[in-house]
């Protein structure tokens, strides 16, 4: 097994150093090959922290854009660059929500069930959110129900981020989204879900960012997510 981590990151130099040191130690204790890809937009600190953290971790690969790209691009651009011997993706956010300790859980619940897809959720029992604003637990909440009533989706949370994945997911849909911004998200696994891909979802604690600014935006988002449902709908 080799595991790629995919990682956009816009202006996240608070957060990147500790996020990979802690990626890098959970891999290692678990013994699993590992590459970690971030997608680095936005400030330049955040690739001079990278370029001194690889003498210590090699893993380490990186791509750098002045301007954001939103989500989308940023995710196709890493899944383009994993390895060749990769046999699983994972996606996380670069702001330290998603906690790598967890990690076993994704691989025991994949190794149990055989899924697909392994999916952090924070709706299931044991899931947890600390000190998540309200209006974002309102669109992320308003969002998982809208999906389900249009697509008869079981998945409780499809707008988590935190996903491990076999790598043929990533090869068969990394280029049928259309999503450009946090849309992304819900849109990668109804297209994976329309691929005959298996979904499973395992409990997280999800924590709200301590450093730098959150992306997701009220109105934008809520209108990202209408177009991407409406486009979805109609192919």
């Amino acid at each position: 097994m080799k595991i790629s981590v995919v990682l956009p990151a816009y202006n996240e130099e608070e957060n990147i150093e500790e996020l990979t040191k802690r990626l890098s130690n959970t891999f290692k204790k678990l013994r699993i090959s590992f590459e970690i890809i971030y997608i680095i937009q936005g400030h330049h600190e955040a690739v001079d922290i990278l370029v001194k953290l690889k003498k210590s971790i090699p893993e380490i690969k990186y791509s750098y854009y002045e301007k954001p790209l939103g989500i989308g691009k940023p995710f196709r651009i890493g899944f383009n660059s994993i390895s060749k011997n990769t046999t699983h993706v994972l996606t996380m956010d670069g702001d330290l929500n998603h906690q790598p300790e967890e990690l076993p859980l994704f691989l025991k619940k994949m190794k149990e069930t055989n899924a697909d897809i392994i999916i952090g959720s924070r709706y299931i029992k044991g899931g947890k959110m600390l000190k998540m604003p309200v209006w974002k637990k309102f669109i992320s909440g308003t969002t998982n129900i809208i999906i389900n009533l249009l697509f008869h989706f079981n998945v409780k949370d499809k707008t988590s981020g935190y996903r491990l994945m076999k790598r043929e997911v990533t090869d068969n849909v990394k280029d049928k989204y259309t999503s450009k911004h946090f849309e992304f998200y819900p849109e990668f696994l109804i297209r994976a879900k329309r691929e005959g891909f298996r979904m499973e979802e395992v409990p997280i604690t999800f924590k709200f960012r301590e450093h730098g600014k959150s992306k997701l935006k009220l109105l934008s988002s809520g209108f990202g997510y209408a177009r991407m449902l409406i486009k979805v709908l109609l192919k």
